[in-house]
């Protein structure tokens, strides 16, 4: 799981990227003010890399604190 979740983390940062370098070169080519709009589509795919990112640190810690409880039971 730990691979697909890396997988998944890289996937959103080069989906952000790709799309802020599509958008950008529309804007510039065909008109600011007809694509503006679709700069939510690269801030949308932000905001989920950096939610993946937190989940994953938040999970991480949450599986070191299982580990730990497990051991102070035994």
């Amino acid at each position: 799981m730990q691979v697909y979740n890396k997988i998944m983390l890289f996937f959103w940062l080069g989906f952000t990227v790709v799309a802020l370098l599509f958008v950008t070169y529309m804007c510039i080519t065909v008109g600011f003010n007809r694509w503006a709009f679709y700069y939510t589509i690269p801030a949308i795919s932000l905001m989920m890399f950096l939610f993946k990112r937190w989940m994953m640190k938040r999970m991480e810690l949450h599986q070191k604190y299982l580990e730990e409880k497990h051991k102070t039971q035994k």
